[in-house]
């Protein structure tokens, strides 16, 4: 199935409440386009919302307690030097009408990806940034929609091109892990990073963890090997072939990462279980080898998971218009099998799951 329209970062949740799946993608453009489900795994184009200048990245939560799904942006555009933020946040606050009401936070360092959690434990939502710079940013709630001015977390004489936050050490707060690529003169890092969570908004000193590729981006955390402790997965990027694992000790240190193979330039990541045999499974969107990282040959490559962490040589499904990478996975039709969902040129695509179950 193919969604019209293109659209760059999405979110998959009930925004409506009506119990089915909905999309929630960020266009190329800064805007936004919400797709209400059916729960057949067909959706409806509801309605276009402004956001800002360039790519977005976007994460959806209430931010002020009225039990709607409020959306979050950053954006960043590409220049000589590298990537760079647009230096703002825009919150939009869905408004019982259906309408948003858009607020614009000033965050300052170019922020270029998101993650939303409680930092201080004060129950109301918070807001971290990656950044175009050596350092995270955490944004305090106020649990009416606004934030304090940004904190900043050291990470990285880098660009951090994505973040995510978990408690990784188990001492009841959220703590934070970020890509950090080679990207711009003088500024070299192939690294993932980790600052553990003080609980009141404020961390530790980063530790910095050697990765396999120059591009790392979109780290992703959960327990891959089924051993309780958390562990980081992050694609490689241009010009490798893998996502590198850092498993997770359960104190809040990893080992030395591991890197597994899954197609050409891995560029974006999602971990689930496509087959049904309780281990999870990588599933990275690739792009081809030729210089102009053209669509047409590129496709998504999944290495399925086995026991202890380790994985299947990767199945490679090639498309045209798979380029732009793997976006979500989710059960989309209601039949217990999780669906994919990829970017296209101008399109989302929707790949329903026809795997043999284990």
């Amino acid at each position: 199935m193919h969604i019209a329209a293109p659209i760059a970062p999405i979110v998959v949740v009930d925004f409506d409440g009506d119990g089915n799946l909905d999309i929630v993608g960020a266009k190329g453009d800064g805007s936004i386009s919400l797709w209400l489900g059916a729960g057949d795994g067909t959706f409806a184009h509801a309605r276009d919302l402004p956001g800002g200048e360039g790519p977005p990245q976007l994460a959806v939560a209430d931010l002020n307690g009225d039990k709607r799904l409020d959306i979050v942006l950053t954006h960043y555009g590409e220049t000589d030097a590298g990537f760079t933020g647009s230096d703002d946040v825009v919150v939009l606050l869905a408004k019982k009408d259906g309408t948003f009401k858009r607020l614009v936070r000033p965050a300052g360092s170019g922020p270029t990806a998101l993650a939303i959690g409680d930092f201080n434990n004060d129950g109301k939502p918070d807001l971290a940034t990656a950044n175009n710079a050596d350092h995270a940013s955490i944004f305090i709630g106020h649990g009416d929609g606004t934030f304090d001015d940004p904190l900043d977390v050291p990470i990285a004489a880098a660009f951090a091109s994505g973040i995510a936050a978990a408690d990784l050490d188990g001492d009841g707060n959220l703590d934070l892990a970020t890509a950090n690529s080679l990207i711009g003169a003088g500024r070299s890092a192939r690294s993932a990073s980790v600052a553990l969570g003080r609980g009141d908004g404020t961390f530790d000193p980063a530790t910095e963890y050697p990765v396999g590729g120059p591009q790392p981006v979109l780290p992703v955390i959960v327990d891959l090997n089924g051993d309780g402790a958390l562990d980081i997965a992050m694609p490689d990027g241009y010009p490798t072939e893998n996502v590198s694992i850092l498993f997770g000790i359960g104190d809040g240190t990893f080992g030395t990462s591991v890197q597994t193979k899954v197609g050409n330039n891995a560029h974006s990541l999602v971990v689930t279980d496509l087959n049904g045999d309780m281990y999870p499974d990588l599933v990275a969107g690739n792009l081809d080898d030729s210089d102009e990282h053209t669509s047409k040959d590129s496709g998504i490559g999944i290495a399925f998971g086995a026991a202890g962490g380790s994985f299947e040589p990767q199945v490679v499904i090639w498309g045209p218009g798979f380029g732009q990478g793997i976006g979500a996975a989710a059960d989309l039709d209601g039949d217990r099998k999780v669906d994919l969902i990829v970017f296209g040129d101008d399109d989302l695509i929707v790949l329903f799951n026809a795997i043999p179950r284990a």
